[in-house]
């Protein structure tokens, strides 16, 4: 590895290492200074809305005085933007929904929907779904990846977004290697999606990200479990599948 890339790496490392610190540091203060554990859902929702705003404007201002990143050139131009944006989101639905179906019929789980859903919460956890999965593609598939592919190939360029993707849950409280593993090849299947799928927009992944995320956390009654190799094959085989998929109709949609 010569100097340049070497630092290339380095450069991706500290976008991810400072991503991170204002995450948390930005979760602690809000626990300390506003008593989280005590506060309202809603409370609750607006300041993780202002977290991954707060994040994604910083990591986006450094990454344009740095590296000259703009939102257009890591894929999230206005072409056909609603249209791969629908696309994504029922992709999504669609495999959360097979999920359901095959956790239920092998593992006998019940999942079930949300009991006394309120309107507002909904729609706020809705909003901030959508902030956390910007700012997450923005920073994964958009910066770390453009950044690393372009001194070292675009797969290195997904391989080590998606381990650095799956690092970042490492302080969610039901994180596990098992855990790990399934989000670094969900990180993989965004990538194929947004390279293969949608050449290079982020917006079809954006969709699939929001519609996976908001289902399991506001309108089913308990997420996947993931605890164990066991709990996790499923969505593990959901996204391998999903990844074959997405790059055969890419290599088609474009043999070259």
């Amino acid at each position: 590895m010569n100097n340049r890339k070497f630092l290339i790496f380095i450069r991706v490392i500290e976008y991810f290492v400072f991503y991170l610190l204002i995450l948390l540091l930005s979760s602690r203060m809000s626990f300390s200074y506003l008593d989280l554990n005590r506060a309202s859902e809603n409370t609750r929702l607006i300041i993780n809305i202002i977290q991954h705003l707060f994040s994604l404007l910083i990591i986006l201002f450094l990454a344009n005085m740095l590296n000259k990143i703009t939102l257009d050139n890591i894929g999230y131009s206005k072409d056909k933007k609603i249209t791969k944006f629908s696309r994504g989101f029922i992709m999504g639905s669609l495999s959360v929904t097979i999920l359901i179906f095959v956790y239920s019929m092998v593992y006998g789980v019940h999942f079930g929907f949300r009991q006394n859903i309120i309107v507002g919460v909904v729609l706020l956890g809705f909003f901030a779904t959508l902030i956390q999965s910007l700012s997450e593609e923005v920073v994964f598939r958009g910066v770390l990846l453009k950044i690393m592919s372009s001194e070292r190939g675009i797969w290195v360029g997904v391989l080590v977004s998606s381990v650095l993707f799956g690092l970042l849950h490492a302080f969610n409280s039901n994180f596990s290697l098992s855990a790990l593993i399934v989000l670094f090849v969900a990180g993989i299947f965004y990538s194929l999606y947004k390279i293969k799928l949608d050449n290079g927009s982020l917006w079809g992944v954006f969709g699939f990200h929001t519609a996976w995320n908001f289902i399991q956390e506001f309108i089913l009654k308990n997420n996947f479990p993931q605890a164990g190799f066991k709990n996790a094959i499923g969505a593990l085989i959901i996204f391998i599948l999903l990844s074959i998929i997405v790059y055969k109709t890419g290599l088609r949609q474009n043999p070259a």
